[in-house]
């Protein structure tokens, strides 16, 4: 029911492993308090935001509550929800797919395995043919898989035969993203592929790199539709802050508006040929985040330009003709309503935001004292964000994705960073945290940054 109702890949030793839970959890029992309740009720939220195992969970509980008449409370659901969460593939939608479609008993899944030992993850999947398959049986194969990983970035076909190249035209549905056929499957073209899709290159870097190199048949077809009109929202410290900027851009929408809002990491932006592949596949109006990508002809509206409403008009003109002007007057109040620096703070940290916001402005005027400077509005609303973030991510053991691409070493900015540092020590002590010079660093560079032309320095002796 699962795999064919609810579109999932649950293998044999899932059923096993969840059988044998239940078999053994009916000697166990135990009371939960009402705080613990309310906290497996708080984790499981967060585990269904990110892995969308709600529905999935709550059918598997209905079945062994009135088919096996078994017993099961908040306990079952938080065991349920955190171990499908690791045990399903992940449904990466920034990831290229890539399916081995070959005739034989073990042909492609052979292939597969060996390549994905080899990559040291399952990056490609396998279908093994009969030989009397029909085409429009494997196309069906391939429309379920579409669905249950949540393709939407792209899907290599690595087929054995040229028969089998007709199957995009086969799939029952309309596809919006594109759909390459690579002839003559191999262990070496295989691997190949796997690199590139494990370094989460885009489908045309992957197809270029591969004409240059091993010079394979292939196939490639876009989808025939209008491009959809679509806000990037990206940040540098990861896809989990920018999923909550995201909501809140959602949010400021009208409900019906013709426009996805898609978050993203920075690093998943700036890879080679990513431009190319989303301005192909979409009509890109701005991107809205904590880093500029330097997208071409595509303007950029930082995080703290939202909340300090200096970039509103700019918004509002990006979007004339796709919104109405009564609807564009809604999203100009929405977007000042909903990222204010209380709302912007409280919807990505789950510190107090009262307090918090109290304890970081005391840290920028000592900033402002032992460095020299005169920090603009856009840096201090900066500030405000990124610090509160940065002390949930300390107090989380969250690691930012990558080091600050801006700092340069020098003697004159090793002795910023000590001022930085000293500048925020009482936030070290009030959350009994420490730290880390990636996060000063960062820091640095968002105050001096070159681009920042509002920075006034009051003092230059010791610039």
């Amino acid at each position: 029911y699962l795999q064919d109702d609810l579109r999932n890949d649950f293998n044999g030793n899932i059923i096993v492993a969840i059988s044998y839970y239940f078999y053994f959890r009916q000697e166990k029992h135990w009371q939960l308090s009402q705080n613990q309740s309310k906290t497996i009720k708080r984790i499981v939220s967060e585990i269904n935001e990110v892995n969308y195992t709600s529905e999935v969970v709550d059918t598997i509980l209905n079945v062994v509550n009135n088919m096996l008449n078994l017993y099961t409370d908040d306990i079952d659901k938080l065991f349920l929800a955190i171990y499908l969460s690791g045990a399903q593939r992940k449904k990466s939608s920034n990831l290229v797919h890539c399916i081995l479609l070959a005739h034989g008993y073990s042909t492609a899944s052979s292939i597969a395995d060996t390549v994905n030992k080899i990559a040291g993850e399952p990056l490609l999947d396998s279908f093994d043919m009969p030989i009397d398959i029909l085409p429009e049986e494997i196309a069906k194969k391939v429309s379920n898989y579409i669905h249950v990983r949540h393709v939407v970035n792209g899907l290599i076909l690595m087929v054995d035969m040229g028969s089998l190249e007709k199957i995009p035209e086969l799939l029952q549905m309309d596809l919006n993203f594109p759909v390459v056929i690579l002839n003559n499957v191999s262990t070496q073209l295989a691997l190949f592929v796997a690199n590139y899709i494990k370094e989460r290159k885009p489908i045309e870097s992957i197809i270029n790199k591969m004409d240059e190199t091993i010079h394979n048949d292939y196939r490639i077809i876009y989808p025939k539709m209008v491009k959809q009109n679509v806000i990037l929202v990206c940040c540098t410290t990861g896809v989990g802050t920018a999923n909550k900027i995201k909501k809140m851009v959602e949010e400021s929408l009208p409900l019906k508006s013709k426009v996805q809002v898609m978050s993203c990491s920075y690093n998943w932006l700036k890879l080679e040929d990513q431009e190319m592949a989303l301005k192909r596949k979409y009509n890109v109006l701005v991107v809205i985040g904590t880093a500029d990508p330097k997208y071409y002809n595509i303007p950029y509206i930082s995080l703290e330009e939202l909340v300090s409403g200096s970039k509103l008009s700019t918004l509002k003109r990006i979007l004339k003709g796709i919104l109405s002007d009564k609807n564009l007057d809604h999203f100009n109040e929405s977007i000042l309503r909903n990222f204010t620096i209380e709302r912007v703070i409280n919807s990505l940290t789950i510190l107090d935001t009262k307090e918090v916001i109290k304890n970081i402005d005391s840290c920028i005027k000592l900033m402002d004292k032992y460095l020299n400077v005169t920090l603009s509005n856009t840096t201090m609303m900066a500030l405000f964000v990124h610090i509160s973030c940065m002390i949930e991510r300390i107090i989380r053991n969250q690691m930012l994705e990558t080091p600050p691409n801006n700092f340069k070493e020098t003697a004159q900015s090793v002795k910023t960073i000590k001022n930085i540092r000293r500048s925020l020590r009482q936030l070290e002590r009030i959350y009994n945290i420490k730290i880390p010079i990636t996060e000063i660093k960062y820091i640095y560079d968002l105050i001096f940054d070159t681009q920042n032309s509002n920075l006034e320095i009051t003092n230059t002796e010791d610039f």
